[in-house]
């Protein structure tokens, strides 16, 4: 009975967990390093996370300015350039894990300025639950405009969420100057650009104001298909005359200088 009692022990043995069979060495330096990844905070794995990508542009960056030849170096952009799509998902997982932590509005709006369009509807629905009222949101706004899609959708949604009046501002005058470059929308456009012109507090963003009236100047009156503003001069003689005198007729505008 004693031998039977012995070989049942020995053939329950190999079912223990292939971890428990590992030598003690390697499954202490397996428990450190989860332990290192875990200790780092939402801030050092976004940090860490873009820290590596940019390590890696500027390495390929390096490789492709000691390329001189113009099609090889064109070739080299097309198949070796790091797609920062990879890592713009990475931060933005991290970031929805713990939304509020430090470092993670920074950490999605470095994603914003390469994101495509999928990704930047997802970080721009995090950045406007959890940091709506921040100031921070117009350089947001400023990297919308860049990317070559439409941001009417995302310039809206900024509009209607944001706390921020300045971010609110920001995005309304892009969206009137994006539709005042549409035939189809200009009209549209305009209405908006002035409505923004006409807000209590757009006193406060001179630099703003100073831009929309000069594109509404330019919108109104010296775009295609605008009458031409009156011009006034003297001919060769020194006779004043005046661009109206002309109208009816075809005129061809020479405009130069010297400096």
């Amino acid at each position: 009975m004693k031998h039977v009692t012995l070989l049942s022990a020995l053939i329950v043995l190999p079912c223990c967990p292939a971890w428990a069979q590992a030598p003690i060495s390697e499954v202490s330096a397996a428990t450190n390093a989860a332990a290192v990844v875990n200790s780092k905070s939402t801030k050092e794995q976004i940090e860490s996370a873009i820290k590596e990508y940019g390590q890696e542009y500027k390495a390929f960056r390096k490789k492709a300015s000691k390329e001189k030849n113009r099609k090889k170096r064109k070739k080299l952009y097309k198949n070796e350039k790091p797609n920062p799509a990879g890592t713009i998902d990475l931060v933005f997982e991290i970031a929805k894990k713990d939304p509020l932590a430090e470092g993670v509005k920074n950490g999605l709006l470095w994603g914003i300025q390469q994101a495509d369009k999928a990704q930047r509807t997802r970080i721009i629905d995090l950045l406007l639950t959890h940091y709506k009222d921040s100031p921070e949101l117009e350089a947001l706004v400023e990297n919308l405009v860049r990317h070559k899609d439409d941001p009417t959708v995302e310039l809206r949604k900024i509009i209607k969420l944001a706390g921020d009046e300045k971010v609110r501002q920001g995005a309304s005058y892009s969206l009137a100057k994006k539709m005042m470059s549409r035939p189809e929308t200009k009209a549209e456009g305009i209405a908006m650009m002035k409505q923004l012109g006409a807000s209590p507090g757009i006193n406060t963003n001179p630099n703003l104001l100073a831009q929309l009236k000069r594109d509404l100047v330019i919108a109104e009156q010296l775009s295609i298909g605008c009458v031409a503003p009156d011009i006034v001069g003297t001919d060769q003689n020194d006779k004043e005359f005046k661009l109206s005198d002309y109208r009816g007729q075809v005129v061809l505008l020479d405009f130069w200088g010297i400096w």
